[in-house]
Formats: C-alpha cells, structure tokens, sequence
C-alpha cells in the first residue's frame, strides 16, 4: 500500500499509511489502516490476487 489519496497525502504527517489490523473471510482480506494520522481507513483485496503477483 502507499499513499495516493488526498487524504493520505495530506495531515499531521502525510504521505504515511500504516496497518492497523486485518479481517480475513474466504479469499477477502479487509485491512484497516490509518493515513496521515488523521483518519482509519479500510480496503478490500483479494488474497488469491496477491499470491498471484508473487513469484
């Protein structure tokens, strides 16, 4: 993950996302992260996507 929103570029230390935790169901994975320490945010991947970027 990295910063490419306007709301994780900008705030008290923008350009900064960091994990806060997970949620694994099936191949969904939901985590949690903060940006710019100023707001949590959540996204949504697919697990078996990420295996497949790997080598």
């Amino acid at each position: 993950m990295e910063p490419t929103a306007p709301y994780e570029q900008a705030g008290f230390f923008g350009n900064v996302v960091f994990t806060n935790g997970h949620l694994v169901d099936g191949d969904e994975l939901t985590m949690y992260y903060g940006a710019s320490d100023s707001v949590i945010c959540g996204a949504r991947f697919s697990i078996e996507e990420i295996l497949g970027t790997l080598r």
